[in-house]
């Protein structure tokens, strides 16, 4: 056994000694080759590179940059290898130009996707019209670039010039609905006009946006398009016995019926189309400007309530305008109207509103019931542009939901004024219109620490031609509004003005709040979301208002030359 035991440990120890005198003589014939070993290892290691690079090349479309001596840097279709590799969104290549001549220097305004945009289909008042904001797209614009426009938009101050359009591509989105309805959707970076806790106003990212904060609201901009003439329409190619030439001019008796038609309308018919209604007049105006405008016979149904026009013609010039063949959840304004004159467009929210419309019978408040929710935001958006505040709820019904704008208060008033009805009845309701009950919205927040600044310069005030408390009205906004927590309202806001300057007490905050007009809204939802989306470059305030709020646009810095 011993001699087993030292046979086994013996050729654990010879195994080793082995191992080494091979390892020896390996590395000593190595050695004597190790040029031509290192050589070809340095080869090797090339040719891994070079196919490394000439697979990459083949499978992403690079191309080898010519390498000089020289100071011109021109690189055209950049692309980072990295970056559009790990990115979830398409890559945007880039030019660059750098030379000792006119192109010395770059400004860097931000990686590519990384605009403020807005949702596509956000609309916007604009000389053009209210138009979705991918409307002002120039036919040649690429995904991440700037491409020049020339539009005038409406800006927190006045009408300003859009000088680039930029097109963000598809992105994640945050969207906002305040109390009253109005919404906007765009990427987290893009930013709103907000008034704070604090009292001061200023920018803030969509993302950063929380239920309670306050944003600003613009209305009554006033800025509508003009186009009332029509191009040829394709349906005079359709042979009929009606009159061979159809309207080319878009007037307040055609924008009335599409109104009528968008409100109370059977469309999905190809070949005909007809209103239904109980009233007689209008069934009466409806009978009216269709044997003017086309000629045609207007057919009444057996139920007398039903009146039908059976023209293909007709129905293929009014889908031309934008009466589409949709159902009544998918209507909408169309196009035309949106690109219209104000005269235009207040016709088409008459008959909108003589069809789908009612006045309460007790305060005269407005409302608008709808199936569709594009519509009810559409002409929510078309009073707002009047100066008309509506909001704009939700109801669930058994079928479908049902979209209610509600005018109420002063803004009844000012809708029966500025559009009204053609509708005998319904005029007549008009009268009842009153500021009674009116719920509490178009007020200031945030306003109380200014106030009770306010107050004690006017206690501290000596021999004021009226003293504070005979004057019941301005009194109340102290005694009664800041107690209760009240908004005070624009008008309320004038009269403390008013009053302070008769007093000579200074308030040049009150000022500030009353020369931007805006109308807050408090932030009731945000939602995560998906779009394309896309942004303006405004001349001088580089900002605009779209979907009624005040947003900062993408800044287009140009290429700078020293």
């Amino acid at each position: 056994l011993k001699e087993k035991e030292a046979i086994i440990l013996g050729a654990e120890k010879r195994a080793v000694e082995m191992e080494y005198s091979l390892f020896c003589q390996i590395r000593d014939q190595v050695g004597k080759t190790a040029a031509r070993v290192l050589a070809t290892a340095a080869a090797v290691a090339e040719l891994d590179v070079l196919a490394s690079f000439a697979e990459s090349a083949s499978r992403y479309g690079y191309t080898r940059p010519l390498v000089d001596d020289g100071t011109l840097l021109h690189i055209r279709n950049g692309r980072h290898p990295v970056v559009e590799r790990l990115g979830t969104e398409p890559f945007v290549p880039n030019d660059v130009l750098m030379d000792e001549q006119e192109n010395r220097l770059l400004v860097i305004t931000g990686p590519n996707m990384s605009g403020k945009c807005l949702r596509s289909d956000t609309l916007l008042p604009t000389d053009r019209g209210l138009l979705p904001i991918v409307d002002l797209q120039p036919a040649h614009a690429r995904v991440g670039e700037f491409t020049p426009i020339e539009c005038m938009v409406q800006a927190p101050s006045g009408r300003r010039k859009a000088t680039h359009f930029y097109h963000g591509g598809r992105q994640s989105t945050v969207k906002v609905t305040t109390r009253l309805g109005y919404q906007i959707e765009g990427t987290a970076e893009h930013r709103v006009w907000v008034r704070g806790s604090d009292e001061k106003e200023g920018w803030k990212r969509l993302g950063d946006i929380l239920p309670g904060d306050v944003v600003a609201i613009q209305r009554g901009a006033q800025l509508w398009g003009s186009e009332i003439e029509l191009e040829a329409p394709s349906a005079e190619a359709v042979r009929c016995v009606c009159r061979d030439r159809l309207p080319r001019t878009l007037d307040a008796d055609l924008a009335y019926m599409m109104g009528l038609l968008v409100g109370d309308g059977t469309l999905t018919d190809r070949e005909a189309f007809a209103l239904s209604t109980a009233d007689e007049f209008i069934a009466s105006e409806f009978r009216r400007i269709v044997d003017r405008l086309f000629g045609c016979h207007v057919c009444v149904q057996a139920n007398g309530k039903e009146y039908a026009v059976c023209c293909k013609q007709v129905r293929l010039y009014l889908a031309d305008l934008g009466l589409g063949y949709g159902r009544a959840w998918e209507k909408h304004v169309p196009g035309t109207i949106l690109r219209a004159p104000r005269e235009v467009v207040i016709a088409f929210l008459q008959g909108l509103f003589d069809t789908d419309g009612f006045v309460e019978n007790r305060y005269g408040n407005v409302r608008l019931a709808t199936s569709s929710p594009r519509l009810a935001r559409e002409v929510q958006l078309l009073l707002l542009n009047l100066g008309i505040i509506a909001s704009l709820h939700t109801q669930q019904t058994a079928r479908r939901p049902s979209h209610l704008v509600s005018i109420n208060g002063a803004d009844a008033i000012a809708f029966h004024r500025e559009v009204g009805f053609r509708l005998p009845r319904k005029q007549v309701r008009s009268q009842l219109a009153s500021t009674i009950r009116m719920p509490n919205v178009g007020g200031i927040p945030h306003l109380n620490g200014t106030l009770k600044r306010i107050q004690e310069r006017i206690v501290a005030t000596r021999n004021k031609p009226v003293a504070l408390k005979k004057n019941k009205s301005v009194n109340s906004i102290f005694y009664t509004y800041l107690p209760l927590g009240r908004n005070v309202s624009h008008a309320k806001l004038a009269e403390l003005i008013e009053y302070c300057q008769e007093c000579g007490v200074p308030c040049p905050e009150l000022d500030a709040v009353r020369g931007s007009g805006y109308f807050y809204d408090r932030v009731t939802a945000i939602e995560a979301g998906e779009a394309e989306v896309c942004d303006l470059s405004v001349e001088e305030e580089h900002a605009y208002v779209a979907g009624g709020f005040v947003s900062h646009n993408s800044t287009y810095l140009r290429q700078v030359a020293l």
